[in-house]
């Protein structure tokens, strides 16, 4: 795109790169996506049904399970697949403004991270990536959830 990248750090969900702009202007190109389109939408695929399997088993097994983090990305997981018809999944948010507030594509409410109900939850899994580390230091230290009973919602490559 006319950058040279400096440094970059992957870190949770977030890229972080610095650049630089080209001395020279890079020349008008196309860019074909036939190869790298099918790829992605294979990943993609590949990443939700690990996600709804494993959910899928805790919950078939009658387990509370947690999902913390009300996001974008969350609503689109209830859409793709069928997670949000499942009785014993809740989902919590640390943003006091969500409380009580749905998810376009969810049918139950967010619930307030400072519920003493998140004690009664068998496994968390942590939607917000991007505070992934801070997140798991609050359920810990906030309502004594053991940290092998937390884990990242989405893979982490």
């Amino acid at each position: 795109c006319g950058f040279t990248v400096l440094s970059y750090e992957n870190q949770s969900d977030v890229l972080w790169f610095l650049v630089e702009a080209d001395k020279e202007p890079l020349p008008s190109q196309f860019f074909h996506m036939e190869e790298e389109l099918p790829l992605a939408a294979l990943r993609f695929h590949q990443n939700l049904l690990q996600i709804s399997q494993n959910l899928n088993a805790l919950l078939n097994q009658g387990k509370q399970v947690a999902i913390h983090g009300c996001s974008n990305g969350l609503n689109n997981l209830f859409y793709l697949s069928d997670l949000d018809n499942i009785e014993h999944l809740h989902i919590f948010d640390s943003d006091t403004s969500k409380t009580g507030k749905y998810l376009p594509a969810s049918s139950r409410s967010v619930q307030n991270s400072m519920d003493s109900k998140y004690k009664t939850m068998d496994f968390v899994f942590i939607a917000a990536l991007s505070f992934y580390p801070e997140i798991k230091d609050f359920l810990i230290s906030k309502h004594e959830i053991n940290e092998n009973r937390i884990q990242p919602l989405y893979p982490t490559y």
